[in-house]
């Protein structure tokens, strides 16, 4: 079974470092590493460097990828083929306080260079980041800052630090996959779930469940994100930060910096839930020879990330933008956080 439930790896780990005071290098040199552990004992945010990661007014591009390389019975995790089994595009608009999560479908029709038209996610298994990097550029007509590639392991150990995150299943679903290794095995009955673990992992993986599958399970992992972004916000949340940062490091490659995060995550105050906005690449399924492809309209996936910008700038000039850096909280905040992603998937029932 394939896996798409890695985007919300690299989405937390990217908003979790615009969520709090502390921001580390991702994947640190041994001297940025005692500087870590020295900053953590002194515990004040104020000695921590911060470097712009904006290009003045200019909104920020970083390009999330979840890498599929699942152990099976066929293959061993090192000698399955790498490809994109999900993507995300998060724009960052730092005049508007807000920010945009675009999921890229991994079968979506583009043409890569080189190779002509097929699939957006075979982009890295032919040049690896490099390579998907211009695909997406050349489709979106944007110019890409930063990326995060992402390892699925992370989704375990993040929601279990957390204390598990609030989740909700439409219908009542059983699954089993015996060619992954361990085999894999779902349950789920129709309501609310405290998941964290390897059952947040099996959460992520579920497809077959809705009707339009890949794009259906989208739709839940994103509101899975806003709910675990929701209540990392949490104050609490700041006692947990070693942790949360460990984990960050073990299973994150990016090229964003030490002085970048920091700078993102003092940004990231300002934000409010209610200004993160979630779209998913609209399309069809199309059959051409023997492979099955999402076709996209490349015209109007640049219009959704133009249209962003215009509103965010929009309401700027309204006087609508967010200059309160307190972080607003809700113990409430699962059912919250699922509304507001379904105002932005109109028509979208979630049971609530």
């Amino acid at each position: 079974m394939k896996i798409l439930y890695r985007i919300f790896v690299g989405l937390t780990i990217i908003l979790l470092s615009l969520g709090l005071y502390f921001g580390y290098m991702l994947k640190p040199s041994q001297e940025q590493k005692k500087r870590i552990i020295a900053q953590r004992e002194k515990a004040n945010v104020t000695e921590i460097p911060r470097v712009n990661a904006f290009d003045g007014d200019n909104p920020l591009h970083i390009l999330v990828l979840g890498i599929d390389r699942t152990k099976t019975t066929e293959l061993d995790k090192d000698d399955n083929p790498s490809r994109t089994d999900t993507m995300m595009l998060f724009t960052i608009d730092p005049v508007g306080k807000s920010a945009q999560l675009l999921s890229i479908p991994r079968d979506s029709y583009v043409y890569v260079p080189g190779h002509g038209m097929t699939k957006i996610n075979h982009a890295f298994a032919y040049g690896e980041y490099p390579l998907t990097k211009k695909t997406v550029e050349q489709f979106l007509d944007i110019d890409i800052d930063f990326y995060a590639i992402v390892d699925y392991d992370a989704v375990r150990e993040l929601t279990t630090t957390v204390g598990g995150v609030e989740v909700y299943m439409p219908v009542d679903y059983k699954y089993s996959d015996p060619s992954v290794i361990p085999p894999l095995e779902i349950d789920f009955h129709k309501g609310y779930h405290l998941v964290e673990g390897d059952d947040a992992v099996r959460f992520l993986r579920i497809r077959k469940a809705f009707d339009d599958q890949d794009i259906g399970r989208i739709g839940q992992q994103q509101k899975f994100l806003m709910s675990l972004l929701k209540k990392m916000k949490r104050p609490g949340m700041i006692l947990k930060l070693p942790q949360l940062i460990d984990i960050v490091q073990n299973y994150v490659d990016t090229d964003l910096t030490y002085g970048q995060i920091a700078d993102l995550a003092y940004f990231g105050l300002s934000m409010d839930l209610n200004n993160i906005h979630t779209e998913v690449l609209q399309g069809g399924g199309k059959r051409i020879g023997e492979q099955d492809y999402w076709m996209v309209d490349k015209w109007m996936a640049r219009k959704l990330i133009k249209d962003f910008l215009k509103t965010s700038r929009e309401n700027v000039n309204k006087g609508e933008e967010n200059e309160n850096y307190d972080i607003k909280t809700n113990d409430d905040g699962y059912k919250e956080s699922y509304d507001d992603v379904n105002r932005n998937n109109k028509g979208e029932e979630n049971g609530i």
